[in-house]
């Protein structure tokens, strides 16, 4: 069943990333000026990056990194599984909401063939005022997940994401090449 629709657009934002961080499995692809990242996220210690020319896996308490073709153990590499884990967990969201302003609905949308509503704001991202983005968020009226973020920072830079919320992904430990 489709969740009730909040009465503000502040909360409505607030509940969509909020109930984002139990919605796993699940795959958001990042594109940044032209290149493209996907995570999955099976859960907040079961994580797969890819990129052009790297890769990350973090798996049964292991990190491993992949350069060109070639994968490796890297213990090193636990501390960007944690900031990647941070996005799923919901204190750490709530503390990225209290930087929000400018809450606004805007016209509902149809995306990929799914109603979703519109919400647009403004994040203050390092706490200082320093570093303002703009952002919209399309949230999925079936089940009040968020299934696109596009955000633009003052400087010009944008990034757009995109999520899917697919039960079969499965992260593994990939074979590692021997030292």
């Amino acid at each position: 069943p489709a969740p009730e629709l909040a009465a503000d657009a502040m909360e409505a934002i607030r509940a969509a990333m909020v109930a984002q961080t139990t919605a796993m499995p699940m795959r958001m692809s990042m594109e940044n000026e032209g290149e493209l990242t996907t995570v999955e996220v099976v859960d907040a210690n079961t994580i797969q990056m890819s990129s052009p020319g790297f890769g990350f896996i973090l798996v049964d308490g292991k990190s491993f990194v992949k350069e060109g073709d070639v994968w490796t153990e890297n213990p090193q590499m636990a501390s960007m599984a944690a900031m990647v884990a941070k996005n799923f967990d919901t204190s750490e969201v709530e503390k990225s909401l209290a930087l929000v302003t400018g809450a606004s609905q805007l016209p509902d949308e149809e995306l990929n063939g799914e109603s979703t509503r519109v919400y647009q704001f403004t994040s203050d991202v390092t706490g200082d005022g320093s570093m303002m983005t703009t952002s919209k968020i399309w949230v999925r009226d079936s089940d009040g997940l968020p299934v696109q973020v596009q955000s633009a920072d003052d400087e010009g830079t944008s990034v757009t994401m995109r999520y899917e919320y697919e039960p079969g992904i499965v992260v593994e430990a990939p074979p590692v090449a021997a030292p």
